[in-house]
């Protein structure tokens, strides 16, 4: 994206594109850096950006340079792969960080104790005909449009928050795990007036592996752009 390539020409290497490296070198996995590639292409005049690339998910011109990226990585792969008689077995090491979220799973949202004026929805459909993805509509959906709205959520795990869509009356929510501290989150987005966008939200990680409890209650705040105090979760996401 336009972030990233804006990183490289400033000398900088963007923040998730040094992370993802960094996993792939612990666990020597092959990899391919895409943003790099787009970017030294931008500066070198191969392609315009906005004539030809057209956009983060890109128009065709963009989906055939990363097609023939990718395909080059595999061959590369191939072309180095020793004979049959040759392979061995070989450990991973150890995990790169004890935060690692590979225990992570969807919570069923029916695992979670409520209000009247939340509704567990069994097939959802927008009804303000707003788009939507695939896997987030005609679903389980626990949702509320209504201020003051609270839920409180038993999990047991070292981490956890939820996958929900921001439509364009995504609300603002305030919420705690266990006795700690209440945070705000604005569930609005910058895409929420286009779509009600799926979004993934972590909202406590590092927490002792054992049983705690997540409360969420919407305010009477909203974002200036949102037209209502709407919440609608798809699933819980946990790490145990």
């Amino acid at each position: 994206d336009t972030y990233k390539t804006n990183d490289y020409n400033n000398g900088r290497v963007p923040a998730e594109v040094a992370r993802h490296e960094t996993i792939a070198t612990y666990y020597n996995l092959p990899s391919v850096n895409q943003a790099k590639a787009v970017a030294e292409k931008t500066h070198n005049h191969e392609f315009n950006w906005n004539d030809d690339f057209k956009d983060i998910h890109p128009a065709p011109y963009g989906q055939e340079l990363y097609f023939e990226m990718i395909k080059q990585l595999f061959q590369n792969c191939f072309d180095r792969q020793p004979q049959s008689e040759n392979l061995k077995i070989v450990s991973l090491p150890k995990s790169f960080t004890s935060s690692s979220f590979e225990k992570g799973h969807y919570y069923d949202i029916s695992n979670a104790h409520y209000d009247k004026d939340w509704i567990l929805f069994s097939n959802w459909t927008p009804a303000n005909k707003q788009s939507t993805r695939e896997g987030f509509v005609n679903v389980p959906m626990l949702t509320t449009e209504k201020q003051g709205a609270s839920l409180v959520l038993p999990f047991k795990g070292n981490a956890v928050g939820m996958a929900i869509i921001s439509g364009n009356d995504a609300g603002i929510i305030s919420y705690k795990i266990d006795n700690g501290p209440a945070k705000i989150l604005d569930l609005y987005t910058e895409w929420s007036g286009m779509l009600h966008l799926p979004y993934y939200i972590l909202l406590g990680s590092n927490l002792p592996d054992r049983h705690h409890t997540l409360t969420i209650k919407m305010l009477d705040s909203k974002n200036s752009n949102s037209k209502g105090n709407a919440c609608r979760i798809v699933h819980f996401l946990v790490n145990d």
